[in-house]
């Protein structure tokens, strides 16, 4: 794993105290430096396998959601029953052996282009939000995610905005048309200028990828996300499969 639990870095520190008290009391009691070797090892090798096991156990039952993300890698059929128990999930960024999801089996608004879509927004997982932040340098917040996401993914040029910003550029859609790759809308989730204040890239079957703290997966099925819920929106991208961008019968 990318970092240590506060145990693990605990049985480290002991480990390393017990050895040096070891040695001390050694050093003063036996003379014979080969002898002092030998129960030098007798005594801390043990001690050191047996902190490693317990320590090993403990991590073992206290596995986080966050943990879970390096182990599963981003294997969505796996994850999704983790947001449906915990009802988020996130995970570390950066690691080098992050894998990309394969996303052929979502009902979404097109294939190619929500796994293009995917492809750029799971590298962010794990990233802390900044409000105000605009890029993986500066951070993200909800609406620069959306943004950032879109555009660098060439699914559609989505330039910064607000969340709000974001919405009055989509097609409102009912619950029941909503597809993996739209947007879902929220209202006073905090006291922002317009009525929308968060946007998560929706998933379909109630879950979302968005900019909470940190990135990762949501269940919006929740109670908080249910009495927060403002609208589902789809953005006028055009699919992969035609030149003629979709409909649309919103007025901006």
């Amino acid at each position: 794993m990318p970092f240590l639990t506060s145990f693990e870095r605990s049985a480290i520190i002991i480990d390393l105290a017990t050895a040096r008290i070891i040695m001390y009391l050694m050093q003063k009691i036996i003379e014979d430096e080969e002898a002092r070797k030998r129960l030098f090892y007798i005594i801390t090798i043990p001690i050191t396998i047996v902190l490693f096991v317990f320590s090993s156990i403990h991590y073992l039952f206290t596995l986080s959601v966050a943990d879970l993300h390096d182990i599963f890698a981003n294997d969505y059929e796996q994850v999704e029953p983790l947001i449906d128990e915990y009802g988020y999930y996130y995970g570390y960024a950066g690691t080098s052996d992050f894998i990309i999801g394969d996303y052929s089996g979502f009902d979404a608004i097109d294939n190619k282009l929500f796994a293009d879509l995917m492809n750029e927004a799971t590298k962010y997982i794990g990233y802390e939000y900044t409000f105000g932040g605009s890029d993986p340098l500066t951070g993200f917040d909800c609406s620069s995610f959306v943004c950032w996401s879109y555009t660098k993914s060439g699914v559609y040029n989505l330039p910064r905005t607000t969340a709000q910003g974001i919405f009055n550029q989509c097609d409102p859609i009912a619950k029941e048309g909503a597809k993996a790759g739209d947007l879902i809308f929220f209202h006073s989730t905090y006291d922002s200028v317009g009525i929308v204040s968060h946007v998560g890239i929706y998933l379909g079957n109630g879950k979302m990828l968005h900019c909470g703290s940190p990135i990762g997966y949501a269940n919006t099925e929740t109670a908080y996300w249910q009495n927060h819920l403002y609208a589902y929106g789809r953005l006028p991208i055009v699919p992969s499969e035609s030149e003629a961008p979709p409909e649309s019968n919103y007025s901006y």
